[in-house]
This record gives C-alpha cells, structure tokens and sequence, in this order.
C-alpha cells in the first residue's frame, strides 16, 4: 500500500537529490529510510535556501516517488557516509506553504505550523499530499519566475500584490533602485542585508544615517556596494519622510497616480509587457523635481509593478486569474 511522506530538505540539497535521483533523510540517517517502501510518494519541504545560513524559503520544491527497496550508503567525506534510497523525480513547480496551512489536516497548530518539519521526515494523510501534489502540479507562473526558488517566492507573494505599508514601499524603492543595472535575483539574493543594513527600511532612520554609517556600508558585502546608490537611499529617505508629512502617508501620495486602484495590464506574453508608461513617466517626474534619484521611469515602473500598482502578471498565471 502506498504511503504519502513530507522530507524536510534544504532546497540546494533537494537540487542534489533531483540530479542523482536519490533520497536521503535527517542529515543521512539509515532509521528513517528504513520506514520507507518501494511506491511511497514524497513530497519535499524547503524552508530555507541552503542549509547553513539560507534565506527563508517555507516552499514545497519537489515530488518523488520510490523506486526499489535498496537501501545503500555512500562515502563522502571521513566524516559523512550518509545512506540513500533511489527516486523517480516529477517535473513539478515550487508553491508556498502558507496558502495551505488552513487546508492541511497533518498541521493541527496553525500558528504553530512549522512544529512538523522539526521530524525532517513524517507520513501524512493521502489528502494532504494530493491538495499539495495539486498545486504543485498545475501552477502556471509568469515565465519570469522560472524554477528558481526565490524568484518563485518573490513572484507568488510579492510581486504584484497592493502595498499599502510605507516601509514596504520604501523596501521597493531602495531594492528596485539597487538593481540598476543588474538582474533582480542578485538584488533578491541580498534583500535580508538589505533589510539589516538600511534598519528595516524605517525612512525616518534610514534618513538620519551618518556619512560614516554609509561609508560602512560599502565594506558589506551582503549589499551592492555602489556609492552613489547606497548614498541616495539616505537622500531619497529624507524626500519620502517630506512626502509623508506632506500627504500623511507615501502611500495616499502614491496611489493618486493609478487613480487608487492597481491598473490591469491584461498581458498576455512577457513581451507584452513595457518598459515604461505615461503613468511611470509622471511618477517619475515628480519624484525627481522633489529631490529623488534612481527613479527614472524604467525604474519606477519595476516599482510600480512590484507594489501592485499595476498588474503586470500575464494571463495565464495563476495570480492574475
């Protein structure tokens, strides 16, 4: 009889177990694998990245079904001789955990959910495993998003979806202005050194940093360590904090520009979608004349489509429809 399992698995060593068709199970335990068979189905849970100092991740990255009944062990190192058991991997999209925390019966504590994961290995109900099996499988994302982890994150919980906090927005500008010149998953890569380096993206703080703290900056690796980037933040929190007092909030300001709600961009493909608009070009403008820098409309844009100002999310993904 089949049993339905969850392998809690860092997501760069889920990667390992797809290219080699393998299994292994609490840091290479033989107990474990032993309570599997030949048939079982497993569903493999990513709450980080790597193991050692990955970015969160909370994301159920692959599908595996057993193939044999052979338990065997391999050398890696003196000290590592982890034991494995052959899979079949499925070709399977990442989904995110928390849509499906209320639907999953295996998690009886919701706000308490990750308690299970702590087994690294556990069985769960056959229905559990088919709604997350589900999704898994009949996910259509903007292409963009491709397989990796943290732009499939990025994509299914940030990307496009209203922002109506003032440090969200501040967080979008720092990061999209940061990404100048460079693809949007090295940015995404260092968003928590971000977050820590620029206090939390508080404009008030962010604002009142010292040269010195700047020039600090440009030491951390964990940043894009451009001066005239990371000294515009400073500059660019002083004018967001004016906008606030001015409008009471930055995001009753932003928002008159869309008219209060995100506009439809009704894409169909990716190459549909522009660089640019009248509305980023006005945005634009306006920030600039107030005192801004690194909002130019392209910018702006990216911006605009990351706090869902617009929805630029194509057609056939499932977050538009």
């Amino acid at each position: 009889m089949t049993r339905y399992w969850i392998n809690t698995v860092s997501w760069d060593h889920v990667q390992i177990g797809r290219k080699n068709g393998i299994v292994q199970a609490n840091h290479g335990k033989i107990a474990p694998l032993k309570r599997l068979s030949a048939g079982d189905r497993i569903l493999f849970y990513s709450p980080r990245t790597t193991l050692k100092n990955g970015d969160p991740l909370q994301m159920f990255t692959a599908a595996a079904t057993l193939t044999d009944e052979e338990i065997y062990q391999v050398v890696l190192s003196r000290d590592f001789t982890p034991y494995r058991r052959n899979a079949h991997f499925e070709e399977c999209q990442a989904v995110d955990i928390k849509p499906l925390i209320e639907k999953l019966r295996f998690i009886q504590d919701k706000k308490s959910w990750g308690y299970m994961f702590r087994f690294g290995l556990f069985e769960i109900p056959k229905d559990d495993f088919h709604l997350i099996y589900s999704k898994m499988k009949n996910t259509v994302r903007c292409i963009w998003a491709g397989e990796n982890p943290l732009m499939i994150q990025y994509h299914d919980v940030d990307w496009g979806v209203p922002v109506h906090d003032d440090r969200k927005h501040f967080e979008m500008l720092i990061l999209e202005g940061a990404q100048a010149g460079l693809s949007w998953e090295t940015v995404l890569r260092k968003r928590w050194e971000y977050r820590k380096a620029f206090k939390g993206f508080d404009p008030k703080k962010v604002a009142r940093m010292t040269d010195a703290q700047l020039e600090g900056m440009l030491e951390n690796p964990g940043i894009i360590r451009n001066r005239l980037k990371v000294f515009s933040a400073r500059k660019n929190a002083r004018v967001f904090v004016e906008i606030q007092n001015e409008f009471g909030s930055f995001d009753a300001y932003v928002w008159r520009f869309v008219g209060g709600k995100p506009v439809d961009g009704r894409r169909k493909t990716l190459k549909s979608i522009p660089a640019n608009t009248a509305q980023s070009d006005v945005l634009s403008v306006d920030l600039k004349k107030r005192g801004m820098s690194f909002v130019g409309s392209t910018i702006i844009y990216a911006y605009m489509q990351a706090t869902g100002l617009v929805n630029d999310h194509t057609t056939d993904c499932w977050f538009y429809r």
